[in-house]
């Protein structure tokens, strides 16, 4: 069967002389591209050979780009819109290197835009699990097919848009919803372990799991699919069982929102501790989906930190942002997390239209007053397909073509100019992560946590959030 080359990009790389990656080692990936995992184990389970090319985990000489290009028969690139002109310049790389290479498109990006991005053969607007066989079928013999008989069985494929042969798009009709019940396990085999680490100290125990698709929330600056679908706990537990059977035991569930069913989290709880595997993991909630009942249960499970996206602490920008949540609901999340006994992350977006600078300032104070032990600061952005992307597209605002745009005074969206929104953000992360008294804290959680292995974890995670927004 055919050899197949699997490439993700990295979210900050350049082709620099004759190397291809990450710029530094704190933009480096920790973990591996589940989607691209998924669909490798499909591939191979139709007799394929598969390589994986992770590019934000690892570097490659243009040389030695090329060769895996000429020893492939097929290669498949995928996609985020925030590192959309990467994927065009590997394009236009791939096609001068190898032009006659059938290549495919997929991911989140075409997942949001539906639109076709021209260099590729087709690309995939939907998840790839049910048409990615049929697909590498055709490409595999598109420079041997009639032409009008390439574009027949290309039309054919459901989920996916190509250019005919007389030049016109073609986008297929949708295929039928994947049961993630009948998902394989990620291909891990294919992965070199050693890409992966966080400050260069490799994580061989580590893994990410998904253990849901979607989110039921409806955040109007989000612009990611909100239908809903949960595994079974019996599926997630059969996935984490594989991971410590190969001495994978610190997990990240890494799931828009873990947090949707209280019942399936509690019944996975039980079993993790009944089952006594000596795991840990963190996850991502949402401020109203949990108590500090449920945190302690978590907890008990292996639990050793949690993610919020709380925002803001100003019921004007909550509101604004459509989080469905209250100032106060937000307050409790950190303390009932904080009183659990877990480490308390959260991200915070700044420059909304309706923030003024006393508002700003109000967040920034309640940050201080609350036992938030690691957090970061975005500024808003409006990414294409999201509700205030769409709405400034309707007020002219923005082109139908722009991808990702700051909330800016320059673009009429905001308050702030882009360079002031980058020098509070810079200024209120140092002043936060230079307070003594939350480094204690923090070392008082961690201490406790008891395992140095999610000791040195959770250090290196802060530390390179620091890094990263320092860059």
């Amino acid at each position: 069967m055919a050899k197949i080359l699997l490439i993700f990009p990295p979210a900050y790389y350049m082709i620099k002389g004759a190397a291809i990656g990450p710029s530094n080692q704190y933009m480096s990936a920790v973990f591996p591209p589940l989607g691209l995992l998924y669909l490798a184990r499909i591939l191979m389970n139709h007799g394929h050979r598969v390589t994986l090319l992770d590019l934000s985990a690892q570097t490659v000489s243009t040389e030695e780009f090329k060769s895996l290009l000429h020893s492939h028969d097929l290669a498949g690139i995928s996609a985020q819109s925030f590192h959309l002109e990467q994927v065009k310049e590997l394009v236009t790389f791939i096609r001068e290197a190898r032009p006659e290479l059938p290549l495919i498109g997929g991911g989140p990006h075409f997942k949001t835009t539906q639109q076709f991005l021209d260099g590729f053969d087709a690309v995939s607007y939907t998840y790839g699990e049910n048409l990615i066989v049929p697909l590498v079928k055709t490409l595999l013999r598109k420079n041997s097919l009639p032409v009008h008989l390439l574009d027949e069985e290309l039309a054919n494929i459901p989920g996916i848009l190509f250019r005919k042969q007389d030049g016109s798009l073609c986008k297929t009709d949708p295929p039928e919803l994947t049961n993630l019940e009948d998902l394989p396990l990620p291909a891990w085999e294919i992965i070199n372990p050693d890409h992966y680490s966080l400050l260069g100290k490799v994580n061989r125990k580590f893994a990410n799991i998904i253990t849901s698709r979607g989110c039921p929330f409806t955040c109007r600056f989000c612009a990611r699919e909100h239908h809903y679908q949960a595994r079974s706990v019996e599926s997630i537990l059969a996935e984490m069982e594989y991971h410590v059977a190969n001495g994978r035991t610190k997990f990240i569930f890494a799931d828009d929102l873990f947090l949707v069913s209280k019942q399936r989290v509690k019944k996975l709880c039980e079993e993790l501790i009944q089952r006594k595997w000596g795991i840990t993991f963190l996850f991502q909630a949402h401020a109203n989906s949990g108590d500090e009942e449920l945190y302690r249960l978590l907890k008990k499970a292996g639990a050793r930190a949690v993610v919020f996206g709380l925002e803001s602490f100003t019921q004007p920008v909550l509101d604004f942002l459509g989080k469905k949540t209250t100032v106060e609901q937000n307050k409790q999340a950190v303390l009932d997390a904080h009183k659990a006994g877990l480490v308390v992350f959260s991200f915070f977006i700044i420059g909304s239209p309706p923030e003024t600078p006393e508002l700003m300032q109000q967040t920034f104070r309640t940050i201080r007053s609350l036992p938030i032990d690691a957090l970061t600061f975005y500024p808003l952005d409006y990414p294409y397909g999201s509700t205030l992307w769409k709405e400034a597209c309707d007020a002219g605002l923005i082109q139908p073509d722009e991808m990702i745009v700051p909330a800016t005074r320059e673009r009429n969206l905001g308050l702030y100019s882009k360079e002031e929104l980058e020098d509070i953000a810079s200024r209120e992360f140092d002043r936060f992560y230079k307070n003594p008294f939350r480094w204690l804290r923090i070392l008082r959680k961690m201490i406790l946590l008891n395992d140095r292995d999610d000791y040195r974890a959770m250090y290196r995670l802060i530390v390179r959030l620091f890094r990263n927004s320092m860059e």
